[in-house]
């Protein structure tokens, strides 16, 4: 989520399990590439022809594997948090219940970690699978250090993005480098923060959430472009627009051309169609009443996991090797 630059812009540069043992009926699953039947997770959707192997098959695999990790019997959960009297209390919270691979929240402002925790928490009881893109959850100058440790070109890419300055927080959603980051001046300094959010909020460059919900409201901005990539196929999309449907991209091409865009949502909405998105979300998750706009891009995001959850092809999205994308 960036900050509105001097120059008016944005600052430039995201149940059980069972193994088959007869012949699979249609859309129960089939043989691997060893002769033995793939586990079909009840309640999961199995194309008709079965579960594919070789290379599309890493992907039908990798979605039960996801699925049961999500909804089986062992289902990872994500309790509600409690009210942290330190930021190293936070911390130490977070790692327990695995909201991260690596976490640190121990140099934040208080309220800060809370809200971190409190936003992250509150997108993965909607979508789990998100968590599958929190690798990193921390301050911007703990992420140089881990990026610099990892040494590899993604990560030494991402340490020359301008987003450490120019960005309230950003998150990275790439199989190398998966993060969500609080920049540093806004990570320690809470007060400062909800100034700099809601001077942005009263010149409609941001949604406007409600007072004390300033700092989750970015949270869960960041969380949104993270469920969208986690959601949304684009190619579905594309077909859905031709078959005439309403997409959020169909959504954003009548939004952004709209001179009334930013008392629609917000004038950083009109970017592009993530961020669109993001800020509909952002204020979808901290507003009793959202605006029409927001609702619907939030009902529609909703709907859209309930309709991608149990599907083994066609359904939700976790890193890839081919996904090279950050969003703020």
């Amino acid at each position: 989520l960036r900050r509105k630059s001097q120059s008016g812009g944005a600052a430039k540069e995201g149940k059980g399990t069972s193994k088959i043992q007869d012949p699979p009926k249609a859309g129960s699953g089939k043989k691997n590439a060893k002769g033995e039947w793939l586990e079909a997770p009840e309640g999961m959707e199995v194309p008709e022809n079965g579960i594919r192997r070789g290379r599309n098959g890493e992907g039908d695999q990798r979605a039960v594997d996801i699925w049961n990790k999500y909804h089986g019997p062992d289902a990872v959960k994500f309790p509600d948090p409690p009210w942290f009297k330190t930021s190293q209390e936070a911390e130490d919270w977070a790692k327990k219940n695995n909201l991260a691979d690596n976490i640190s929240l121990k140099s934040f402002a208080l309220e800060v970690a809370q809200a971190v925790v409190d936003g992250v928490v509150l997108n993965l009881q909607k979508v789990p699978e998100a968590r599958e893109y929190l690798q990193y959850l921390g301050n911007g100058d703990w992420f140089k250090k881990e990026l610099e440790k990892l040494g590899t070109p993604e990560a030494k890419r991402l340490l020359d993005a301008k987003s450490f300055k120019n960005a309230y927080a950003f998150v990275a959603t790439n199989t190398d480098v998966n993060a969500l980051v609080v920049t540093e001046s806004y990570a320690r300094d809470a007060d400062f923060f909800k100034r700099s959010l809601r001077d942005s909020a009263n010149s409609q460059w941001l949604v406007a959430p409600p007072k004390g919900k300033e700092i989750v409201g970015v949270i869960h901005h960041e969380m949104g472009h993270v469920l969208d990539h986690t959601i949304n196929r684009i190619n579905s999309e594309i077909k859905r627009e031709k078959a005439g449907e309403t997409t959020f991209s169909s959504l954003y091409s009548s939004f952004h051309k709209n001179p009334n865009a930013p008392s629609i949502l917000s004038e950083y909405a009109t970017t592009n169609r993530n961020e669109m998105l993001a800020e509909a979300w952002g204020e979808y998750q901290t507003t009793p009443n959202p605006r029409p706009l927001a609702k619907q891009i939030g009902m529609m995001l909703e709907a859209e996991y309930r309709a991608r959850v149990n599907k083994v092809q066609d359904g939700l999205c976790t890193p890839s090797k081919t996904s090279k994308n950050w969003k703020f």
